[in-house]
């Protein structure tokens, strides 16, 4: 995805260019890790005449043959959005032979080269020899092929858009075998299979797709696209006001992950305060969903209620932490876009500029804005296992013990990483037995680290609760 990079790990299954429902497979053997295999469909395949004219991309098969001014080689590419840093455990290929034609008894044979795509398939593609793969002698039907993980790493290692795949029938005794495309339906169609072990905790983030000015003046509000910088400022004796927009690709989080905080990084330009408290000047950051474009309408555009406001008091990066409840809302409701709204403090005069991407596109040490979103993968994790390293010891009781609510009466804040196991939004009792079940060490150092709790009702209920346990053991 354009603008996109990522920081850690994150897992999902890829669906042409965006990503789908993730799938778990298993756990991997090193804590904190998991095992997941993404399928990626072919993009755009071809069959190119290689002596010859360009036979351009055909709707039912691509033929593989050798010999003369016939020989032709099929090309397939598969779109990449975004690829987990874990180790590659496992590539394999699936395509499916409709036809065949040996010569002198003998059945084709294909070899499959690797190469950076750009998810078009052109004639150019059929120059490349990296050798990933080669079939024993086919057979009609569905095939699967085991590809060389470092030869396919070391192509993943430029992070191209797309993995290409050229496949030959190039041994002198070989003639013909034709790969199905788009004709024999979605089934039969060539797909990537990449299964890695990947990190539970990870961070994505991106850089702006949109960025505007938005200046009140006289009461009336307007926009100026693509600055090279933008200003959040409110003067203290007239009605002059500045507001700052960014929108960004929403970071691809894995299906299925909790996200578990963001943060907007800033780079201060230039900054000046008056304060009318005796509070620092400050921000408020909102967020929105976005169309890709800062326009006007983005001005009072607030789609998730929830703001964090941060103090400044000095230039440089400055790191707005975002609301955690507003990022999940934006992924729960199938967000492309993000949009940052930034605007002033009631309680102060601000004159703050910040550099965009276009106006720190000519520096070496000035960044333009980011926007990362952390997220924690929660498949086959225990209730108990509070920093999901794959274990359930003291270090995630000290964990519930800090984070312990008990039972709220409304929608609490809590998630997973502070010990809320069943998802009710706080830290309690219910989550302390869950953990408890599940502890692998010794049971009386834990109930030690419950009494720790800070909670009177609370904790006498649960310390009669856990007498009654150790008797009944």
């Amino acid at each position: 995805m354009a603008g996109s990079e990522v920081r850690g790990r994150r897992a999902g299954r890829f669906s042409g260019d965006w990503l789908a429902a993730g799938l778990a497979v298993g756990l991997a053997g090193n804590a904190g890790a998991i095992v997941q295999t993404f399928e990626i469909p072919v993009t755009q395949m071809g069959e190119y005449v290689v002596s010859g004219s360009i036979d351009l991309q055909t709707d039912s098969t691509a033929d593989v043959r050798f010999g003369g001014g016939d020989e032709s080689r099929a090309v397939m590419e598969f779109l990449l959005p975004g690829l987990p840093t874990g180790t590659l455990l496992d590539a394999e290929l699936s395509y499916f032979i409709a036809s065949l034609q040996g010569n002198a008894g003998t059945t084709p044979s294909l070899q499959f080269h690797a190469y950076a795509g750009d998810g078009v398939a052109t004639s150019s593609d059929t120059s490349v020899f990296n050798v990933v793969g080669t079939t024993g002698p086919l057979n009609s039907g569905s095939q699967t092929l085991s590809l060389d993980l470092p030869a396919i790493e070391a192509v993943l290692s430029s992070d191209p858009a797309a993995l290409g795949l050229m496949a030959w029938s190039q041994f002198p005794d070989n003639l013909r075998a034709g790969i199905v495309w788009n004709g024999f339906g979605g089934s039969e169609q060539p797909s990537l299979s990449l299964t890695y072990e990947i990190d539970r905790l990870g961070s994505v983030s991106s850089t702006p797709i949109a960025e505007a000015q938005a200046t009140k003046t006289s009461g009336v509000w307007s926009v100026t696209p693509d600055p090279n910088d933008v200003y959040v400022s409110k003067t203290l004796f007239n009605n002059g006001e500045e507001r700052a927009i960014f929108e960004f690709n929403a970071p691809p989080v894995p299906d299925g992950a909790i996200v578990t905080g963001g943060t907007l990084s800033l780079d201060i330009r230039t900054f000046s305060s008056s304060t009318i408290t005796d509070d620092l000047a400050s921000v408020f950051a909102h967020l929105y969903a976005g169309d890709g474009v800062a326009e006007l309408t983005d001005v009072g555009a607030l789609s998730f209620p929830f703001a964090q406001s941060v103090r400044i008091d000095q230039g440089g990066v400055l790191d707005i932490e975002l609301d955690r409840r507003a990022l999940q809302a934006a992924y729960d409701q199938g967000v492309d876009v993000l949009g940052t709204l930034l605007s002033y403090a009631e309680d102060n005069t601000l004159n703050a500029n910040f550099y965009t991407a276009t106006g720190a596109a000519g520096s070496s040490f000035l960044e333009a804005p980011q926007l990362s979103v952390d997220y924690a993968i929660l498949d086959g994790a225990l209730a108990g296992d509070a920093d999901l390293d794959d274990d359930i010891d003291l270090a995630d009781a000290l964990i519930l013990v800090n984070a312990y609510t008990g039972s709220l009466a409304g929608d609490g804040d809590a998630i997973w990483l502070d010990g809320d196991f069943d998802g009710d939004g706080d830290v309690d009792f219910a989550d302390a037995m869950a953990l408890r079940n599940n502890f692998a060490g010794d049971v009386a150092s834990l109930d030690a680290a419950f009494r720790q709790i800070p909670e009177p009702v609370a904790a006498a209920g649960m310390l009669v609760m856990l007498g009654v346990l150790r008797r009944r053991r």
